[in-house]
């Protein structure tokens, strides 16, 4: 096991993990409780693994919401501050959140905001979670089908990142964890990005090693921006712009009117994709899509962009398109850009800082028409 020091949350990576999290759970002073959030996937499949870590005499609750995008709601967040009213918590009770992205994501919310913070740690239990989204301190909600749309950072007292959990996943849900390791190792470059190709999905017994790179990667970047502020941790933006659109369109039944009330000039139509994307899913598609920008500028060079986006059509097939109409008017609404301005953290060469740019619709309709014939 390795500990990644970052300024919002230790991560303990590696086999046995979970033990450091029963070690920490010791540390808590008396009285004690702890309140599990769960999806019902990991309920069923993961908490088992988690609950021996409890100390003895130590309360525990659980409280589950729906698997899915759509428990990231505000609603959700309400229900569960609820709950922990009608339980009683105090702010020195613990939330443990036990689950992925979207589990890890609402939990860090909910623990920020009940009583203006109680203590918190995190269990991520996809790859996905492993290796971004239970990382860095980000937690929110998603609003009107625009991802994270509120939200805070939150320290976490520890995010216990334990492989054993991969045993647990489908292996849909294993190789949508792909496309933030490889945005993390194009982004760190030299060795992390040479070895990062080199190695199959299911070869469990290299997991640990790219966890632990990623993990190390990540935690370097936020603690160079904790808060997301200098530029710095923008990097980690890659392939979202395009992403999100994507995810948000997907998990979300978007009528005309919610996103003409989003955009009023827009001509946008709706354009739904027929079944929910997982996250990873969305961003390798906004990977390969944004790399075509940045090729297109000069940025990218063009032989690492041919092999990133062919490392990225090695694991990910094509997913289902929106109307371009349609990401474009959900684009115009991420949090990173200005103005009126849609902006994309554009990948250079291996290892080096993105370029965070405004784009023009004619390049997204473009790279949008590259990726559609190239993915058949």
């Amino acid at each position: 096991m390795k500990t990644h020091r970052n300024p919002w949350g230790d991560a303990v990576v590696g086999w046995g993990a979970l033990s450091a999290l029963g070690a920490w759970l010791r540390t808590v002073p008396a009285p004690r409780r702890v309140f599990f959030l769960v999806d019902e996937n990991t309920h069923e499949a993961c908490l088992s693994l988690v609950h021996p870590e409890v100390p003895d005499g130590c309360a525990v609750e659980v409280l589950e919401v729906p698997a899915g995008e759509s428990s990231k709601e505000p609603e959700m967040a309400l229900s569960l501050w609820e709950a922990l009213r009608e339980h009683g918590a105090h702010r020195d009770d613990v939330l443990i959140a036990v689950g992925g992205g979207m589990v890890t994501d609402l939990g860090g919310f909910v623990a920020a905001t009940y009583k203006r913070g109680m203590r918190y740690a995190a269990v991520p239990t996809s790859l996905l979670a492993m290796v971004d989204a239970s990382v860095g301190g980000k937690s929110g909600v998603n609003l009107a089908g625009l991802k994270n749309a509120v939200g805070t950072f939150y320290r976490a007292e520890g995010v216990f990142v334990d492989p054993i959990f991969l045993e647990t996943l489908p292996s849909r849900e294993v190789a949508a964890g792909w496309a933030e390791m490889i945005k993390h190792a194009y982004l760190d470059g030299g060795e992390h990005w040479n070895t990062i190709g080199q190695f199959a999905v299911a070869e469990a017994d290299t997991m640990e090693r790219l966890i632990q790179l990623s993990v190390a990667f990540k935690a370097r970047l936020v603690e160079q921006d904790p808060e997301d502020r200098s530029g710095v941790r923008a990097a980690l933006n890659a392939g979202h712009t395009v992403g999100h659109a994507l995810e948000a369109l997907a998990w979300t039944d978007v009528s005309e009117e919610q996103l003409n009330d989003l955009a009023p000039d827009s001509l946008a139509t709706s354009g739904a994709a027929p079944e929910p994307l997982l996250h990873g899913e969305a961003v390798a598609a906004g990977l390969w899509m944004e790399s075509w920008v940045a090729e297109a500028r000069g940025l990218q060079p063009a032989a690492d962009a041919n092999a990133l986006r062919s490392l990225v059509r090695a694991y990910f097939a094509r997913v289902p398109l929106p109307s371009m109409e349609a990401a474009w008017t959900v684009m115009q609404h991420d949090k990173k850009n200005r103005t009126d301005e849609v902006r994309m953290a554009l990948l250079q060469a291996p290892g080096s800082s993105v370029v965070l740019a405004a784009v023009t619709k004619a390049e997204c309709a473009e790279a949008w028409e590259a990726y559609a014939k190239t993915f058949v």
